[in-house]
Protein backbone atom coordinates (compact mmCIF):
# COMPACT_ATOMS: atom_id res chain seq x y z
CA UNK A 1 0.00 0.00 0.00
CA UNK A 2 1.44 3.33 -1.01
CA UNK A 3 1.66 6.23 1.46
CA UNK A 4 -0.67 8.37 -0.63
CA UNK A 5 -3.41 5.70 -0.56
CA UNK A 6 -3.59 5.69 3.25
CA UNK A 7 -4.38 9.36 3.36
CA UNK A 8 -8.02 10.40 2.85
CA UNK A 9 -8.80 13.40 0.72
CA UNK A 10 -9.56 16.51 2.80
CA UNK A 11 -13.28 16.47 1.90
CA UNK A 12 -13.72 12.95 3.33
CA UNK A 13 -12.04 13.56 6.71
CA UNK A 14 -14.34 13.84 9.77
CA UNK A 15 -14.53 16.93 11.99
CA UNK A 16 -15.45 20.57 11.72
CA UNK A 17 -13.45 23.62 10.87
CA UNK A 18 -12.94 26.44 13.33
CA UNK A 19 -15.22 28.64 11.23
CA UNK A 20 -18.09 26.13 11.39
CA UNK A 21 -17.75 25.75 15.16
CA UNK A 22 -17.65 29.54 15.59
CA UNK A 23 -20.85 29.99 13.56
CA UNK A 24 -22.65 27.34 15.63
CA UNK A 25 -21.49 28.95 18.90
CA UNK A 26 -22.62 32.41 17.78
CA UNK A 27 -26.07 31.13 16.79
CA UNK A 28 -26.42 29.20 20.08
CA UNK A 29 -25.45 32.25 22.16
CA UNK A 30 -27.99 34.40 20.29
CA UNK A 31 -30.73 31.84 20.97
CA UNK A 32 -29.79 31.63 24.66
CA UNK A 33 -29.76 35.44 24.93
CA UNK A 34 -33.20 35.76 23.34
CA UNK A 35 -34.55 33.05 25.63
CA UNK A 36 -33.15 34.79 28.71
CA UNK A 37 -34.83 38.07 27.72
CA UNK A 38 -38.17 36.30 27.22
CA UNK A 39 -37.93 34.47 30.56
CA UNK A 40 -37.04 37.63 32.47
CA UNK A 41 -40.00 39.43 30.85
CA UNK A 42 -42.34 36.61 31.86
CA UNK A 43 -41.00 36.69 35.43
CA UNK A 44 -41.54 40.46 35.57
CA UNK A 45 -45.12 40.10 34.25
CA UNK A 46 -45.75 37.48 36.92
CA UNK A 47 -44.47 39.82 39.65
CA UNK A 48 -46.71 42.63 38.38
CA UNK A 49 -49.77 40.33 38.28
CA UNK A 50 -48.99 39.12 41.81
CA UNK A 51 -48.78 42.71 43.08
CA UNK A 52 -52.05 43.74 41.38
CA UNK A 53 -53.84 40.68 42.79
CA UNK A 54 -52.42 41.46 46.21
CA UNK A 55 -53.64 45.07 46.10
CA UNK A 56 -57.08 43.84 45.03
CA UNK A 57 -57.11 41.45 47.98
CA UNK A 58 -56.19 44.33 50.32
CA UNK A 59 -59.19 46.31 49.08
CA UNK A 60 -61.59 43.39 49.55
CA UNK A 61 -60.18 42.59 52.98
CA UNK A 62 -60.35 46.25 54.07
CA UNK A 63 -64.07 46.46 53.21
CA UNK A 64 -64.75 43.09 54.85
CA UNK A 65 -62.83 43.92 58.04
CA UNK A 66 -64.41 47.38 58.34
CA UNK A 67 -67.91 45.91 58.28
CA UNK A 68 -67.07 42.86 60.40
CA UNK A 69 -65.08 44.54 63.18
CA UNK A 70 -66.79 47.95 62.90
CA UNK A 71 -63.39 49.64 62.83
CA UNK A 72 -61.72 51.83 60.26
CA UNK A 73 -59.21 50.08 58.02
CA UNK A 74 -56.38 51.87 56.23
CA UNK A 75 -54.56 50.94 53.05
CA UNK A 76 -51.18 52.68 53.25
CA UNK A 77 -48.98 53.02 50.19
CA UNK A 78 -45.33 52.81 51.20
CA UNK A 79 -42.13 52.72 49.19
CA UNK A 80 -42.08 49.22 47.73
CA UNK A 81 -45.25 47.96 49.42
CA UNK A 82 -48.94 48.45 50.16
CA UNK A 83 -50.05 47.74 53.72
CA UNK A 84 -53.43 47.06 55.28
CA UNK A 85 -53.61 48.48 58.79
CA UNK A 86 -56.31 48.32 61.43
CA UNK A 87 -57.31 51.63 63.04
CA UNK A 88 -55.21 50.55 66.02
CA UNK A 89 -52.15 50.60 63.74
CA UNK A 90 -51.82 46.82 63.66
CA UNK A 91 -50.41 45.56 60.36
CA UNK A 92 -52.89 43.07 58.89
CA UNK A 93 -51.20 42.29 55.59
CA UNK A 94 -48.57 43.72 53.27
CA UNK A 95 -48.12 43.40 49.50
CA UNK A 96 -44.65 43.86 48.05
CA UNK A 97 -44.37 45.78 44.79
CA UNK A 98 -41.97 44.58 42.09
CA UNK A 99 -38.53 46.17 42.30
CA UNK A 100 -38.09 49.30 40.19
CA UNK A 101 -41.86 49.72 39.79
CA UNK A 102 -43.90 52.72 40.79
CA UNK A 103 -47.52 52.88 41.94
CA UNK A 104 -49.61 55.87 40.88
CA UNK A 105 -53.02 56.73 42.30
CA UNK A 106 -55.94 58.78 40.98
CA UNK A 107 -58.52 59.79 43.57
CA UNK A 108 -62.03 60.85 42.62
CA UNK A 109 -61.36 64.49 43.55
CA UNK A 110 -57.93 64.73 41.87
CA UNK A 111 -57.24 65.90 38.35
CA UNK A 112 -54.33 63.58 37.52
CA UNK A 113 -52.51 60.52 38.75
CA UNK A 114 -49.98 61.18 41.51
CA UNK A 115 -47.36 59.04 43.16
CA UNK A 116 -49.05 56.77 45.70
CA UNK A 117 -46.13 56.59 48.10
CA UNK A 118 -47.07 58.19 51.43
CA UNK A 119 -50.81 58.27 50.71
CA UNK A 120 -53.55 56.32 52.47
CA UNK A 121 -57.05 55.14 51.63
CA UNK A 122 -59.43 54.86 54.58
CA UNK A 123 -62.32 52.39 54.68
CA UNK A 124 -64.90 53.34 57.29
CA UNK A 125 -67.46 50.93 58.78
CA UNK A 126 -70.80 51.20 56.99
CA UNK A 127 -69.29 53.31 54.20
CA UNK A 128 -68.07 52.58 50.73
CA UNK A 129 -64.44 52.43 49.70
CA UNK A 130 -63.28 55.62 48.07
CA UNK A 131 -63.23 55.04 44.29
CA UNK A 132 -59.63 54.99 43.19
CA UNK A 133 -57.76 54.15 40.02
CA UNK A 134 -54.22 52.82 40.19
CA UNK A 135 -51.38 52.41 37.74
CA UNK A 136 -48.54 50.04 38.46
CA UNK A 137 -45.78 51.44 36.27
CA UNK A 138 -43.01 49.09 35.38
CA UNK A 139 -39.91 49.76 33.29
CA UNK A 140 -41.60 49.01 29.98
CA UNK A 141 -45.37 49.16 30.54
CA UNK A 142 -48.22 50.49 32.69
CA UNK A 143 -50.86 48.25 34.20
CA UNK A 144 -53.97 50.30 34.98
CA UNK A 145 -56.73 49.04 37.28
CA UNK A 146 -59.31 50.35 39.73
CA UNK A 147 -60.71 49.27 43.06
CA UNK A 148 -64.49 48.88 43.14
CA UNK A 149 -66.13 51.20 45.72
CA UNK A 150 -68.73 48.56 46.68
CA UNK A 151 -66.51 45.60 47.35
CA UNK A 152 -62.98 46.95 47.31
CA UNK A 153 -62.24 44.43 44.56
CA UNK A 154 -60.76 44.80 41.12
CA UNK A 155 -62.89 46.66 38.59
CA UNK A 156 -61.64 46.10 35.02
CA UNK A 157 -64.27 48.46 33.55
CA UNK A 158 -62.99 51.54 35.35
Amino acid sequence: MSPSASRCPRSLRGGFTLLEISVVLIIASMLIGAGAVMVSGMMNDRAVQKAVSGIEALGVEAVSRASTYRRQQVIAFQEGSCDLLDETGELIRSVELPPSSKLLIHRYYAKDFTEAEGQTVRVLPGCLLEPIELILRDADEDFEFALDPLTGGFNPDA
